[in-house]
């Protein structure tokens, strides 16, 4: 039987910041660089309480499509997706895309409460929260880049701040799951640590 885990509010301290450039070199798998001025983001510390998940791992070239038939499938069938204040669903890469392209992997999450286990579709887990630094970022035609600028733009906003990366994988929470392509809305988070 799963521990109970008592629920925290998320807590939320706003920062924005502005930059003149991106560094000619990066160490992160998930960005790339870019060398030219950006419109900037806005950034929020959020400090993730830990929670059960349900997980959903795909290996594909679609795997975040494919991870997302999945999720969808079984939590709509659960009542899960009626609410999302309740239920988040966060994402990353698992394994990452290789740079000559090709399939890799792609994890879904979503927040579960203590009478949902593991089954033959989805695998259970305990997600331990943390602190992390969120902006978010609009799938097509956002103003400040693509999101692999944006994921850029937040490295460095962090590498400018107080805080130090943590090492763990980055999240991207869907705040919109379901819509189209143009009006999908991601909240890319970064772990940090103080």
């Amino acid at each position: 039987m799963a521990s109970p885990i008592k629920e925290q509010p998320v807590q939320i301290v706003t920062d924005s910041r502005r930059g003149e450039g991106f560094p000619q070199e990066m160490d992160s798998p998930f960005l790339m660089k870019k060398e030219q001025s950006r419109v900037g983001i806005d950034v929020r510390i959020e400090r993730l309480a830990p929670m059960r998940v349900a997980s959903f791992c795909c290996f594909s070239e679609t795997p975040e499509q494919d991870a997302w038939a999945k999720l969808s499938e079984w939590a709509d069938s659960r009542g899960l997706l009626v609410d999302l204040d309740r239920h988040p669903i966060f994402g990353f890469n698992n394994p990452n895309p290789s740079p000559r392209g090709g399939k890799y992997g792609y994890e879904l999450w979503i927040r579960v409460d203590s009478d949902i286990e593991s089954d033959h579709v989805a695998e259970v887990k305990r997600f331990m929260g943390g602190l992390y630094a969120v902006t978010t970022c609009q799938l097509h035609d956002d103003p400040s880049g693509t999101m692999p600028e944006v994921w850029h733009q937040l490295w460095e906003w962090v590498e400018d701040s107080d805080y130090d990366w943590r090492p763990t994988h980055e999240l991207e929470k869907a705040r919109n799951p379901g819509a189209p392509g143009e009006q999908f809305l991601l909240d890319l988070y970064l772990p940090i640590e103080e």
